[in-house]
């Protein structure tokens, strides 16, 4: 395995990482409040962008990966495969052990600690990750996360979120719908489309869609109120 440390940048930060992951995380508790707690469409949507951009600001100063041990973020970059860490100002080496295949000369396991190295990308304008747009032979994944104030499931990405979003449209022939889809451009791998209760049958959609995790328009026709 490959290991590797990065660093923030030429910026320094008052806030330390642990500071910055609370405050993301409760970023993300209000989000989900706002999104269930029954306000209008518009008022949801001016508030969920304020919140947004406030999260966004603090993951530019973040790695974009939920795996941490400790105080030192670490995780798999997903362009090149590599493992990273991230040190706090001042640590040149890592505390965390990893087991290799090697042995040494008294037959111990060798363990590698990772090093403070410059960042491969340094200079390089900035890329966007792209999700796979899977897709099954008819309709689209979706996998349901249970009922609350509506009915929210995980698609693939956000190009099969838009697809289930203009079928949802066909549907319930309207161009509006309330069920829409929550896309965020620094969650790349957390799309879901959100089904409300006024169009809807959420206990019946569920049930419906359960088994292979699947939508399309036949079902979602069944279950319209």
């Amino acid at each position: 395995m490959n290991f590797g440390c990065v660093l923030f940048g030429e910026k320094e930060y008052n806030k330390s990482l642990s500071d910055m992951e609370k405050e993301v995380l409760e970023i993300a508790r209000k989000q989900n409040y706002i999104s269930n707690c029954g306000l209008s469409a518009e008022v949801t949507a001016l508030a969920i962008k304020e919140l947004q951009q406030q999260k966004r600001e603090l993951l530019e100063l973040m790695v974009r990966d939920s795996c941490f041990r400790g105080n030192q973020p670490a995780g798999t970059c997903k362009s090149c495969g590599f493992y990273y860490q991230i040190f706090a100002n001042g640590i040149r080496k890592s505390s965390v052990g990893f087991i290799t295949n090697r042995k040494d000369k008294d037959g111990n396991t060798i363990m590698e600690y990772p090093i403070l190295s410059p960042h491969p990308r340094k200079g390089i304008p900035s890329w966007h990750w792209e999700v796979p747009d899977l897709k099954p032979e008819y309709g689209e994944y979706w996998n349901p996360r249970g009922i609350g104030y509506d009915l929210s499931g995980f698609v693939k990405s956000k190009q099969a979120g838009e697809r289930l979003l203009e079928i949802v449209k066909e549907v319930l022939g309207k161009e509006e719908p309330a069920s829409w889809l929550d896309w965020r451009e620094y969650e790349p791998t957390w799309i879901q489309f959100k089904f409300q209760k006024e169009e809807f049958d959420l206990e019946k959609l569920e049930k419906m869609a359960i088994n292979n995790r699947i939508l399309n328009k036949e079902i979602l026709i069944a279950c319209k109120l």
